[in-house]
Order: C-alpha cells, then sequence, then structure tokens
C-alpha cells in the first residue's frame, strides 16, 4: 500500500531542519520493518509576516510503501514528539493514496498555501472531506504545523512542484556530458527546458554547479538552460538561479 506522509514546523534556527527529519524518520521507518520511503520534496509556501516560520516556510512530503499502516502513522507521531525542536509546533499528514478519491480538492488546498494565509480551521476541513484516506494530527506547540503538512501532501499530489530533497553534485570542474548521461547518473526522468519542453538525450550539456531535481509529473527531473558560451548545448541552474525558477 502507497502513502504520503507531511511534516511541517518541527524545527528552530538551531535544530536540524524539517527535511532532514524527514530524512531520518524514514530510515528509521525502514530499519524497523514498517515501510520503506521514496522520494522526498520540499514545498515553498507562502511567506507572510502573519505566518511563523523558521527560515522559509517550506513544508516536506515523501511517499512511502507499507504493509503495516497503523504502525507507520503511531510510528510517525511518536517520532515527531521524540524529535520536535523546543518551541516548534509540527503538525502531520498521512494519506492513503489507496482511498483518497477527491485528490483536487487537497491540490487546491496547496496551491493556495502558496499564496494565501490559511488557518488550522481550514486545514482541518480539508482533511475531514476525506474522511479515513487523510490522517491530520499536530504535535506540540499551536498545532500550526497541520496547514503546512497537508498542503505539502497536496502540492506533491499535483505531481508538479517543489524540489527534491538533496543536491546535485558534479565529480569534476565544468563537467561536461550528455544530457542522458546525467539523467541515468540521478535516476532523472527527463530534463527540460524553463518553458517544460524535454530536451534531447542526446544534447551536451556542462555541469559546472551544483544544482537540485525538481518534481515533474509525478517524478524527478531537471530544469536545463540554454547555453551562450559555446561549450555545451545545454549548462545547469545553480541552486540560487532554480529558487527563483521553482518556487
Amino acid at each position: 500500500m502507497r502513502f504520503l506522509i507531511g511534516v511541517d514546523n518541527t524545527d528552530s534556527v538551531d535544530s536540524i531542519g524539517t527535511g532532514d527529519m524527514l530524512v531520518n524518520l524514514c530510515a528509521a521507518l525502514r530499519e524497523n520493518g514498517l515501510g520503506r520511503g521514496g522520494v522526498i520534496t520540499r514545498h515553498q509556501l507562502y511567506m507572510k509576516e502573519e505566518i511563523p516560520y523558521t527560515s522559509n516556510n517550506v513544508s516536506i512530503c515523501c511517499d512511502i510503501d507499507t504493509d503495516d499502516p497503523e504502525g507507520v502513522a503511531e510510528f510517525c507521531r511518536s517520532y515527531i514528539v521524540d524529535n520536535r525542536a523546543a518551541g516548534a509546533s509540527p503538525g502531520l499528514c498521512i494519506i492513503d493514496l489507496g482511498r483518497l478519491t477527491h485528490r483536487k480538492r487537497l491540490i487546491r488546498f496547496g496551491y493556495a498555501a502558496k499564496k494565501l494565509v490559511l488557518t488550522k480551521r481550514d486545514a482541518v476541513d480539508v482533511a475531514q472531506l476525506h474522511g479515513r484516506a487523510v490522517r491530520l494530527s499536530e504535535h506540540g506547540g499551536n498545532g500550526a504545523g497541520v496547514i503546512g503538512a497537508l498542503a505539502g501532501c497536496g502540492l506533491r499530489l499535483s505531481g508538479n512542484d517543489g524540489k527534491v530533497k538533496g543536491i546535485l553534485h558534479p565529480t569534476s570542474k565544468d563537467q561536461i556530458l550528455t544530457v542522458g548521461e546525467l539523467c541515468q547518473a540521478f535516476s532523472l526522468s527527463c530534463a527540460m527546458d524553463a518553458d517544460h519542453n524535454t530536451v534531447d538525450s542526446s544534447d551536451t550539456v556542462i555541469f559546472h554547479c551544483p544544482t537540485k531535481a525538481v518534481l515533474w509529473n509525478h517524478k524527478p527531473a531537471l530544469y536545463l538552460a540554454k547555453n551562450e558560451e559555446g561549450k555545451a548545448d545545454w549548462s545547469v541552474y545553480s541552486i540560487p538561479e532554480l529558487d527563483k525558477l521553482v518556487d
């Protein structure tokens, strides 16, 4: 059975980020024989003075395969309580993809959280529409993390939002390889330009700086920019450039 796990607002300035917590949580689930996590994604939400956040107001989500959903839910709740930062207001969302019927409503909530100030009541109302398919819970503080936890799952369901957790590094200075070789090296589904046109796998790309994959059509993919220097057909985006393009 396949599930989504969304978490938000677990950290503080001095603690590990929510993304690293979810990485550790997935590893703990695997080590305890409860499930195997997949791709972890980071989703940018609305940044406004009224919204409390540590640095960038992001929500983190991953997919997981498990035959013990009750065990996973209990383990996740306990793990977040035990590992949350002091003063944090964590939220947890677990979605049973096999039972979920109204995906568009959750996706709309996710995109709303990128441009509007939402409330806990908004999140709870949307979660309750889906019955047992969506489990939404708060685990300390004022519980505001449920907003981001649910929104992150909604954005993940869209299949076209967020960056994939982890940095892609070149193996040498100004490394040049084909797009196909780059995609194979990092298990990417495709590479595309800023208008989402797929780049030919035989084209060359200069991998001159660290970059990140994004979620596109539910799979990790890579944005490329036309290379103006003639060293290759394309070049990777730096992480700051990608932030402007994606968020």
